[in-house]
């Protein structure tokens, strides 16, 4: 499964990346909201979950 992760908080995202990613998922890790938004148009069909 590939996961689009929004977090501004550079530890969070880091240990929740990592989590996902120990469970053989892909995580695509955004850290600005304002751009994380526009994400899923630019992606279409490429994350399985936001």
């Amino acid at each position: 499964m590939r996961i689009l992760l929004i977090e501004d908080d550079t530890i969070l995202g880091a240990a929740i990346r990592d989590h996902i990613a120990a469970d053989n998922h892909s995580v695509d890790w955004m850290m600005d909201d304002r751009i994380a938004v526009l994400a899923p148009l630019k992606q279409a069909g490429r994350s399985n979950l936001i």
